[in-house]
């Protein structure tokens, strides 16, 4: 046998690697755990959204605009963290304890998903925090033009830097808690392609 042969025929009959393949009860533990967290998280946003909107009407209920900009950003707050814990809810009550084909890509799918809907949704209300905070500055800022307009690209800026920075610490956070949950459904997947 040619040596080339040998090797083809050595790699053919060896033997495979048996994939682990996570039960249904363990990867909803894991979820259960990972809902939890969310829901700490979504409970201190919300003290702490409530403890800002609740100061902002304090500081600007003598003027209109400000307070208008100040009830824009609470309710863009509001509207995002209700979105948020929505989704993350969803996300942490899938049942695998009997997983089919379908669930198991449906759930991988919507935990690949979640990243997409939180950058859009964390953009909506970034660009709310930025006309906020643009109204609160028109009826309250004075001086001259330049010093206004300064004030308004300032505020702005910081709402964008806010976004990216925000963005990033999520995506980090979450992708550690995220990826091993998608390697555990894939793993499923790939485990009941091959049961088909």
């Amino acid at each position: 046998m040619a040596p080339f042969e040998e090797l083809q025929q050595l790699w053919q009959n060896q033997r495979q690697p048996a994939t682990r393949v996570p039960d249904g009860a363990a990867v909803t533990r894991e979820l259960k755990i990972y809902g939890r967290k969310r829901n700490l998280i979504n409970i201190v946003k919300t003290v702490l959204v409530l403890a800002q909107i609740c100061w902002m009407i304090a500081l600007m209920r003598a003027i209109p605009l400000a307070l208008a900009g100040a009830l824009w950003i609470g309710a863009a707050e509001i509207a995002f963290i209700v979105l948020d814990w929505r989704r993350q809810w969803a996300i942490a009550h899938l049942n695998f304890l009997e997983p089919s084909l379908g669930f198991v890509e449906h759930a991988a799918a919507r935990l690949r998903e979640d990243g997409r809907l939180f950058r859009r949704q964390f953009a909506l209300v970034i660009l709310s925090v930025a006309a906020g905070i643009n109204l609160i500055y028109l009826g309250t800022l004075r001086g001259s033009m330049a010093h206004r307009v300064t004030g308004h690209i300032e505020g702005t800026a910081m709402a964008l830097a806010a976004w990216r920075l925000g963005v990033w610490l999520r995506e980090k956070r979450v992708e550690a808690e995220r990826r091993p949950l998608i390697a555990q459904l894939t793993a499923m997947e790939r485990a009941l392609k091959e049961g088909l």
